[in-house]
């Protein structure tokens, strides 16, 4: 008699077993699903919030002394956030404001003012009277004299990046990206390494 029962399970106990495939359906569903769908490569949540261009792998920027306007600075591209502007052109007048907007985002940061720094790395550098009165404390440096740099920058096109303290270059903007949201990029990095 259980042989019988075993082969030809009743009506009830047929429709337990598929209430408890339901139920399991219903909760393992869903996170094998995602699963699925997140190691296939098909769909990525859109869990980043950056505005500029994430650099992935981030490049290495070569350690060691950078020769500025200002003199030989040991070490310049550590120890703090800086916002680069790598220019290939001449520096006219979309250069000058931009340099402007990155002073403007740098001051934004209010207390953490010291933890952001601005570097100015092109083929050529302002009027150096211009320069001296609006960009204190931007340091310049010409492409022709940082050939490291320069062979490690070579790959990119005039535009904004970001470093980290580490030496790394790791996000990019475009010339004319608000300056809001380079702050808002900056605000959560900074925020991110206290």
């Amino acid at each position: 008699m259980n042989a019988e029962i075993k082969q030809n399970p009743t009506p009830s106990l047929l429709k337990s077993r598929l209430q408890l495939l339901a139920l399991a359906a219903v909760f393992i569903g869903p996170f094998a699903a995602a699963a699925l769908m997140f190691h296939s490569g098909g769909w990525r949540p859109p869990g980043t919030t950056n505005n500029g261009e994430l650099l992935n792998p981030p490049v290495q920027l070569p350690a060691g002394p950078l020769a500025s306007t200002t003199g030989v600075l040991q070490d310049a591209l550590r120890g703090q956030w800086r916002i680069l502007y790598l220019e290939r052109g001449e520096c006219g007048d979309t250069c000058r404001d931009t340099l402007i907007q990155i002073r403007q985002v740098r001051l934004a940061t209010g207390r953490d003012i010291d933890r952001v720094a601005r570097l100015f790395f092109g083929n050529d550098i302002p009027d150096e009277d211009w320069f001296a009165a609006s960009q204190a404390g931007l340091v310049a440096a010409q492409i022709g004299y940082n050939t490291e740099l320069a062979e490690t920058l070579a790959a990119f096109d005039t535009g904004l990046y970001l470093i980290d303290p580490a030496g790394q270059l790791m996000m990019r903007y475009a010339i004319g990206t608000e300056s809001k949201e380079i702050y808002d990029d900056l605000h959560k990095l900074l925020k991110q390494t206290r």
